[in-house]
């Protein structure tokens, strides 16, 4: 789509174009910050879940839960408690592996884009822009997984 032809052009034009690369650097590093940011907050709010599963009357305090919903309140919830405990622990699991992975390979996003030599032959940079390309990509993908998991969790809190 439209994103992978811009990145295409970005990384043509940071490789290409020695006054753009840090262009490339600070792009890479508000990437990086970014992906710490998701999935700190994710490894967070996964902790506080596990640590409130774990809590020492988990089956009173779920039967407590179980009897109203405490958002919209009045009738009974048509799951089990334990069920949105589960939810909630594998949505956030996968929020915080996805952004893991997104950093993993951003960070091999980031040497890669080092290698880049001055003089260096043409089929040289061509295989190099090529990894380079389909690293961002699989990254980006990680990344998108992991936002579309941390927007569904607000509807699965509610729930």
């Amino acid at each position: 789509g439209l994103g992978k032809q811009i990145r295409r052009e970005w990384i043509t034009k940071v490789l290409g174009q020695e006054k753009h690369g840090i262009l490339g650097v600070q792009t890479i590093r508000n990437e990086v910050l970014t992906g710490q940011f998701l999935a700190q907050a994710s490894f967070v709010a996964l902790s506080l879940v596990v640590g409130a599963a774990s809590s020492t009357d988990l089956p009173g305090k779920l039967q407590v839960l179980g009897r109203s919903d405490p958002i919209v309140g009045g009738g009974q919830i048509p799951a089990s408690p334990i069920l949105k405990l589960a939810l909630l622990v594998v949505m956030l699991g996968s929020v915080f592996v996805n952004a893991v992975q997104h950093l993993r390979i951003i960070r091999h996003v980031s040497m890669y884009m080092g290698l880049r030599m001055p003089g260096s032959s043409q089929a040289d940079s061509a295989s190099l822009e090529c990894k380079i390309q389909c690293m961002y990509e699989r990254s980006t993908s990680s990344f998108w997984y992991s936002m579309r998991c941390m927007i569904l969790l607000f509807p699965a809190v509610a729930w």
